[in-house]
């Protein structure tokens, strides 16, 4: 096929993909596409393998982690699989998004993906309770499309919202062994600074990190203007040398409570 008839070719095929036919969150339909590809595997809930032998991280979302090592999976882990599976079962065929970075540093293809009708892949999977929204700067794109998808699984308590895990823990109650995917509610005792984080401590112990090289997203949010304020905070916990610690890479992260 000579050049100019494949590039119209293609531009024809993306303007039929991009046709928005959503049934709940028509907001999240794609600006552009990309690329497309075809599945040949589906890993979990947010990792699939595409025919040419690449693994795809899905950008936005986090599903729970299946058991691997003998280890027993996360609650609902096999519920967002088999979610993925079924939503590609009839439409091997996928549409690319990208991002600002195409790679993780595990060197998988990152992309927002959307059905050949249109749907959101990452959305649905919000809605239907079974993923977390993910934010990881710089890829920000259609941040305001899973927020809103996830909150509506949160406010019905659908999916993994039904879960007492995943209802926000007060900060006083964090134990120092936490571990994994939480959100945490507490006062804001005061916000520090050293040579390579700014620190934000709640009651209780919980210290949440800033780090330097992310503080330009905070640019629109005085952070000493938290101090004595009630926030929820999105994110993993682990051991840190202050006691539990999440890492906080984005505004979208942290909530005033009041």
């Amino acid at each position: 096929m000579p050049r100019r008839r494949a590039q119209f070719a293609f531009l024809l095929a993306a303007s039929l993909w991009a046709a928005p036919c959503f049934s709940e969150t028509a907001q999240c339909g794609a600006d552009r596409l990309d690329q497309q590809v075809r599945v040949s595997y589906v890993y979990d809930g947010d990792t699939i393998k595409l025919e040419d032998g690449q693994s795809l991280r899905l950008i936005g979302i986090n599903t729970p982690e299946l058991g691997r090592g003998g280890a027993p999976s996360e609650a609902l882990a096999l519920d967002a699989r088999e979610a993925l599976q079924n939503l590609l079962a009839d439409s091997p065929t996928l549409a690319l998004r990208f991002d600002s970075e195409r790679r993780d540093h595990y060197g998988r293809l990152l992309a927002h993906l959307f059905l050949p009708d249109g749907r959101s892949i990452e959305a649905h999977l919000l809605e239907q309770g079974l993923a977390t929204q993910l934010l990881i700067p710089p890829n920000v794109w259609n941040l305001a499309c899973y927020q809103e998808a996830e909150r509506k699984a949160r406010s019905a308590r659908r999916g993994l919202w039904s879960r007492p895990e995943y209802r926000p823990l007060p900060s006083t109650d964090v134990p120092a062994d936490a571990r994994g995917f939480r959100l945490i509610q507490g006062r804001v005792e005061r916000v520090g600074h050293s040579a390579k984080s700014v620190w934000i401590n709640l009651e209780g112990g919980v210290a949440l990190r800033i780090a330097r090289n992310d503080l330009n997203y905070f640019s629109g949010l005085p952070l000493e203007s938290l101090e004595n304020q009630v926030i929820l905070a999105r994110g993993w916990i682990y051991a840190g040398q202050r006691g539990p610690t999440m890492r906080i890479r984005h505004p979208a992260a942290l909530e005033r409570v009041h």
